[in-house]
């Protein structure tokens, strides 16, 4: 009865040493790579230069910008308008 206790007891401290020991080596190498990454960048990252290549004014964007915001502003107005027609046509 007592080598029964005794191997379950060593079978217990086996298989928590075993699992402990596999989570403290499986979160270092993901801790070093953070660390190596990190180096290897330096201290600044080099952003590329953007390129104006478009002829169109800063003013000609912005009246075309309002004009879709308007365009959609009407196409949001109608659909209200449509849905309201429809319910008034549903309850009378």
């Amino acid at each position: 009865m007592t080598t029964k206790i005794i191997t379950g007891v060593i079978i217990s401290l086996v298989l928590v040493t075993t699992t402990l020991l596999s989570l403290s080596i499986l979160h270092r190498p993901t801790e070093l790579l953070e660390k190596e990454e990190q180096q290897d960048m330096g201290e600044r990252i080099k952003l590329p230069e953007p390129c104006n290549t478009s002829n169109t004014s800063v003013e000609m964007a912005l009246s075309q910008r309002r004009s879709i915001r308007a365009e959609l502003a009407d196409a949001a107005l109608g659909q209200e308008c449509v849905r309201d027609a429809a319910i008034d046509i549903v309850f009378t």
